[in-house]
């Protein structure tokens, strides 16, 4: 595709944007199954007579504590909620520990056993050592806060709890066609450019601890939890627009930096979803040229 020949990326030639099977990636239609299967096999670990949850993912565990057979269901809309249920079935009276991660973003978290209710320390272990029999059930809440964290050159990004958040562009799909190497790339396995049709120069107004209060909308997700039609969980934050423009000599590249940050719009809400939920989006953006200031 000619048109991205004149390019600015320093390791691949200019057909790493578009999107494919292997523009330039071969190792990913390789890898791609690799991952789901990987992190379900890391969901939980075991250490003799300690049980931890790990990766708080919904989760089914099936193993055994001496003579006893030991089940662990969790079941969590996490990471877009933080309420975590654990029921531990057993066969018959066992004694082990039932050890939870606790995420270091993690904000106010208490843990609901049969002995009461416990507080759990961010970026900790949470243990619970007890005799378990029949169907136990616990429970964790946790806070999402939402954080604003400094990525590059004063550009900023939005975090709630173990997600990161962008503003999803609209976007128009362009097929390309071809064969190579004998084999046909033909619709839909074929490499597609995607192009804005919705504005992306935009910047935050609110400083970070106003947007640390904004609007959230908790939507529970679906059967594709990363839907971009469907996001589970939005945020809403007040931008403008700005004099964002393309970089030198790229007209299908934005700039790296604004070299302007002052409004050309009037404040509006414009709503953040999962970074997975959008497949074009500005992720890392600038203050207004009234709140950049004050973040340097």
């Amino acid at each position: 595709v000619d048109q991205y020949d004149n390019h600015i990326y320093m390791t691949n030639h200019g057909q790493s944007g578009l999107f494919g099977l292997e523009p330039n990636y071969g190792c990913c239609t390789a890898n791609f199954n690799q991952a789901f299967p990987k992190f379900a096999m890391s969901a939980y670990g075991k250490n003799g007579h300690t049980i931890l949850s790990a990766a708080l993912i919904p989760s089914e565990l099936k193993t055994r504590i001496g003579n006893a057979r030991v089940k662990i269901t969790l079941k969590t809309d996490y990471p877009f909620k933080g309420l975590l249920d654990y029921w531990i079935e057993t066969d018959r009276p066992v004694s082990f520990t039932f050890a939870i991660r606790i995420p270091s973003w993690a904000g106010q978290t208490s843990v609901e056993t049969p002995d009461g209710e416990r507080e759990a320390r961010a970026g900790k272990i949470f243990k619970m050592a007890s005799r378990f029999e029949g169907e136990t059930r616990i429970r964790v809440r946790m806070s999402l806060p939402i954080r604003v964290l400094r990525s590059s050159r004063n550009l900023y990004h939005v975090e709630r709890g173990a997600l990161t958040f962008a503003l999803p562009i609209e976007e128009q799909w362009i097929k390309h066609e071809y064969t190579r190497d004998g084999v046909d790339r033909i619709y839909p396995y074929c490499d597609y450019s995607v192009f804005p049709t919705s504005d992306w120069n935009v910047a935050f107004l609110d400083d970070p601890e106003k947007i640390s209060e904004a609007e959230i909308k908790e939507n529970g997700p679906t059967a594709v939890p990363f839907s971009h039609q469907a996001p589970p969980v939005q945020i809403g934050v007040r931008m403008v627009h700005i004099p964002w423009g393309t970089a030198p000599g790229q007209p299908f590249l934005c700039a790296p930096y604004p070299t302007d940050t002052n409004p050309i719009s009037s404040p509006e809400i414009r709503w953040l979803v999962p970074y997975g939920c959008a497949r074009l989006r500005m992720t890392d953006m600038p203050f207004a040229k009234d709140t950049k200031d004050e973040q340097s």
